[in-house]
């Protein structure tokens, strides 16, 4: 894995952050009259939105992502992270990695 450069990480950080926020919340259904149809399809929104996230980075970015022992592993600027609960954990566990990367190297993010 190459050795990460602060300025890219960076970058990628805000890029991974902007596209984060850029997703809708899933809406939230209460009530005795819930439709457990519309929460299932607006969760699988929700989820497809952070896993075409990561397309976008594997696409564009150069990120690999794998699976190993049921979690997906997502290896981007010299950072590598994994998570079992899906795209949208995975993407923060990057971006954790890549701010204490960021840290340690000395370099404010």
């Amino acid at each position: 894995m190459k050795k990460p450069d602060p300025a890219e990480l960076r970058r990628l950080r805000a890029l991974i952050l902007e596209k984060v926020n850029a997703v809708p919340p899933m809406a939230v259904h209460k009530g005795s009259s819930r439709d457990f149809d519309a929460e299932r399809r607006e969760r699988d929104r929700w989820h497809a939105a952070f896993d075409a996230i990561v397309h976008e980075l594997v696409v564009n970015e150069g990120a690999k992502l794998t699976l190993s022992g049921g979690a997906e592993v997502l290896a981007l600027a010299g950072i590598r992270c994994s998570c079992t609960h899906g795209s949208s954990g995975l993407l923060a566990n990057w971006r954790a990695g890549a701010l204490r990367r960021l840290e340690a190297m000395g370099e404010a993010p």
